[in-house]
């Protein structure tokens, strides 16, 4: 049966009658007759039937398995005659162990044929291959949609090599698995496996399984998108994720058979191809990435930091790397830049980028970036592969644990870069092996120096009130003060600081001035409206805290004596916030402090 089935022969629901035969019956796709494989077997098996009953010779074949007892009823037909020599009791001990297998083999025979159109009926296939085992008698072994082989008898697992390479890494050997077997024997499970498929009247062998139906990307599965793009986390994931299905369904298209698994798996590649390409004009439209710099001369700011990358990148010889910083103030873009400088058109071949925050676990570090350490790339002399992770202080402590031992081992041709915000939450064992350069957030000129050259390029109007609105609204954050300048450009055409506030959605800064003025005049009403006023517009304490603290380190009316009193009552109550006290009542005792300061003491003696 495994043979025809091979021959895209189709198993059937029905078996056959003839003689209480009960073989399952199977259909010639191209005539669509219905034989047996037992009955049949001098049409079906020319080669292999040379007598006039039609037995194969070969008595160990996967079509035979089930059916010798046919041939064992033959041998029945001649009953062995007892008589009192000692001989002829010796021979019929002989001949009841020979009945007593034939019977068991009989049995499991029933038993596999039974299983095995269970198995076929829930998507798996009969391959033709038999079970080592001596005690299974050559039963047929079936295979599932992860190309796992098992004995229906013992329950004994198998995988070839490039499956068990597929699934568990790079190579099939034991000591990428840890495993001392020297065969490719997985133990076996220990409950049957669900059924992927409803049952139905025809089960076609090997049948194809429908496409995933999730968005998984496979462990091997490089980017295939611009180099321009890869720091863009949302379009990122999802780019890589469509990739990695594209990957799969192409696979699944060259070994599908039937039509209908063809077509569909067609339809899903083209409806993927287009959501590609809808990410890609998405992506185009960012100008984060539009403006991002692809060489270091061009980062904003950080110049010390920026010249020792430059330094590394002349000398060809790049250590691992920890850049600290905070967000959006060109950590990831200085080290593509670096990248980019010392790879050149080898980019893409000898460059790895994960966000750590997404793929964080240990698996990633055992599984793609152990893959990609041990994978040949051709590069100049003196260059070596980078493996750039973004937001490592993410990473668990085991998956850094992990990263510690294999940065260990491809020192000689793997380098690695890690991003953070907090170098403290990277394990010193990493710590130690890297070299650490810090970030500092960007100042109000440097981001206004930039915002103008978009401006300028992108034909947008502009004040520059509405500009320095942008810039306080991100705090020093390159790529949020770019994201917002879009937005409010989107938006309203017009850069203004009344749109760029709508848009932002921050806690304005007028109402803060107006809180501080009340609280230098001794106001405690007003400032307390003031508060109360933001409070019920639904920012949070934490909001209006940092907000608070911005406008009163860059107030320019503020006297240095009364501005350094209201940033230590602002650091104390911003401790008492972020330890879970955020509440109305800390901010308005907060400006009640404040306004405080401007009473006369006299006022608060006894």
């Amino acid at each position: 049966m495994s043979k025809l089935m091979l021959k895209r022969w189709s198993m059937l629901a029905e078996s056959c009658e003839e003689d209480g035969c009960n073989a399952p019956l199977m259909r010639d796709p191209e005539t669509g007759q219905d034989k047996c494989v037992w009955h049949d077997a001098k049409e079906l098996f020319p080669d292999e039937t040379n007598d006039e009953d039609g037995n194969a010779e070969d008595k160990n074949s996967s079509s035979s398995f089930g059916y010798t007892r046919r041939e064992d009823e033959k041998l029945d037909s001649n009953p062995v005659v007892v008589e009192r020599d000692a001989n002829v009791i010796e021979s019929v001990d002989g001949e009841d162990e020979r009945s007593k297998q034939r019977r068991k083999r009989q049995e499991q025979g029933d038993l596999a044929s039974q299983q095995i159109g269970k198995r076929l009926l829930q998507g798996w296939a009969m391959i033709d291959r038999v079970c080592p085992n001596a005690s299974c008698f050559n039963v047929p072994l079936v295979q599932d949609r992860d190309k796992i082989q098992e004995c229906v008898i013992c329950g004994q697992r198998y995988m070839d090599e490039d499956a068990y390479a597929a699934k568990y890494g790079n190579s099939a050997s034991n000591s990428a698995v840890g495993n001392s077997n020297t065969s490719n024997e997985i133990p076996a499970p220990k409950e049957a496996p669900a059924a992927t498929a409803p049952p139905t009247t025809e089960a076609a062998a090997p049948a194809m399984p429908p496409p995933p139906a999730d968005f998984l990307r496979s462990a091997d599965q490089a980017d295939s998108y611009e180099a321009s793009a890869l720091t863009t986390p949302g379009v990122k994931l999802a780019l890589s994720a469509l990739d990695a299905k594209i990957a799969d369904l192409a696979k699944q298209l060259t070994a599908a058979t039937d039509l209908d698994v063809i077509r569909r798996i067609s339809h899903v590649i083209s409806t993927c191809a287009v959501a590609i390409q809808e990410c890609k004009e998405a992506m185009r439209g960012q100008k984060v990435e539009k403006y991002r710099p692809t060489v270091l001369k061009d980062v904003v700011g950080n110049a010390e930091t920026v010249d020792r990358l430059n330094v590394i990148s002349s000398s060809g010889n790049m250590p691992n790397l920890i850049l600290a910083g905070a967000p959006g103030i060109g950590k990831t873009t200085s080290i593509l830049c670096l990248a980019h400088g010392l790879l050149g058109p080898t980019y893409k071949e000898a460059v790895l980028e994960l966000n750590a925050s997404d793929d964080r676990g240990i698996e990633v570090v055992r599984n793609r970036i152990k893959m990609f350490a041990q994978k040949k790339v051709n590069l100049p002399a003196g260059r070596h592969k980078i493996i750039i992770l973004d937001e490592a202080d993410s990473m668990t402590p085991g998956a850094q644990q992990a990263l510690r031992r294999t940065m260990e081992i491809y020192s000689n041709t793997t380098r690695f870069a890690l991003a953070c915000n907090l170098s403290n939450k990277i394990i010193e064992p990493i710590q130690s092996r890297c070299a650490i350069l810090r970030f500092g957030a960007l100042n109000k000129e440097q981001i206004l120096h930039r915002l103008v050259e978009i401006c300028r390029a992108e034909d947008l109007k502009y004040t520059p009130e509405g500009l320095e609105a942008v810039a306080f609204s991100a705090d020093g954050d390159m790529r949020q003060a770019i994201n917002n300048l879009q937005s409010t450009g989107s938006g309203f055409g017009f850069i203004s600081p009344d749109n760029v506030f709508r848009v932002c959605d921050q806690p304005h800064p007028v109402v803060i001035r107006k809180m501080l003025k009340n609280c230098v005049g001794g106001e405690v009403d007003d400032a307390v409206a003031c508060i109360s006023h933001l409070w019920t517009q639904g920012y949070s304490a934490v909001d209006i805290i940092t907000a608070i603290f911005r406008v009163v380190k860059i107030d320019k009316d503020l006297e240095e004596e009364t501005k350094l009193q209201f940033i230590r009552e602002i650091g104390i109550t911003h401790m008492r916030i972020v330890d879970g006290l955020q509440t109305l009542v800390q901010l308005q005792g907060l400006a009640a402090r404040m306004c405080k300061f401007a009473i006369p003491e006299k006022v608060f003696q006894v």
